[in-house]
């Protein structure tokens, strides 16, 4: 399905004939036995997401970036434009959705040996911490963002601010104090540029800071949480 869907020359299938499509496949199929219609829905929801942006005509792409592996030691990614984006566009695809948590799984998800691929998100509205789902959470922060985080019913949608170009990255902005006081300790292109943030030089070295705290964008780590107005 993925080859097909990658090669196809056609427009992009409606969002139900690829969860349809997606939900025909032996495996799926075989997979979801003893689900609900209703979890079975949400599943296949949630791989639409990822699976739109396989399309030639998807204005996006995650692809892995160089930018944070020499820090974190892990490979990274990123989501790069493949159209030049207006701003006010709201990048078809480029969503993801919030599952709520409680603090004990917070918790769990912050512990352990291995570091967990999970990205966290806190609601300024309500205080409350969600899981962040779908593409949407392969989104770098850069202190410059050109795109911002909006919620549209459940949904968490991406907006363009400015013009993107082509190759560029999609980047938003996790909050004030993401990385420290002040974004202290942020590397995003901004800071690096600026020498700035992380790259600043009266800050503790960039290794030194990498090995206390985890890593710094990319992989977002559970025991650090954006504070995003949604």
């Amino acid at each position: 399905m993925i080859a097909k869907l990658s090669l196809h020359s056609n427009p992009l299938p409606s969002r139900d004939q690829l969860e349809d499509d997606f939900l025909s496949l032996p495996c799926i199929r075989s997979h979801v036995l003893g689900y609900t219609r209703q979890q079975v829905a949400v599943f296949a929801v949630h791989a639409s997401r990822y699976l739109c942006l396989l399309h030639p005509s998807s204005s996006v792409t995650v692809v892995e970036t160089p930018a944070y592996s020499e820090y974190t030691g892990l490979p990274e990614l990123g989501v790069i434009a493949r159209n030049l984006l207006s701003p006010g566009t709201v990048i078809p695809g480029l969503e993801g959705s919030m599952a709520c948590l409680t603090p004990n799984e917070i918790d769990h998800l912050g512990l352990g040996d291995v570091a967990r691929d999970f990205s966290i998100m806190n609601s300024q509205h309500n205080n409350k911490s969600y899981l962040v789902l779908g593409p949407a959470r392969f989104v770098n922060h850069d202190c410059s963002n050109n795109c911002e985080l909006f919620r549209q019913g459940k949904t968490i949608c991406v907006r363009v601010l400015r013009t993107i170009a082509i190759g560029d990255e999609i980047t938003v902005y996790y909050g004030e104090d993401y990385f420290g006081d002040g974004n202290q300790h942020c590397l995003c292109g901004t800071c690096k540029e600026q020498s700035a943030g992380g790259y600043a030089e009266a800050r503790l070295s960039i290794e030194v800071w990498c090995a206390g705290l985890g890593a710094p964008n990319g992989l977002i780590r559970p025991n650090k949480v954006r504070g995003v107005t949604l």
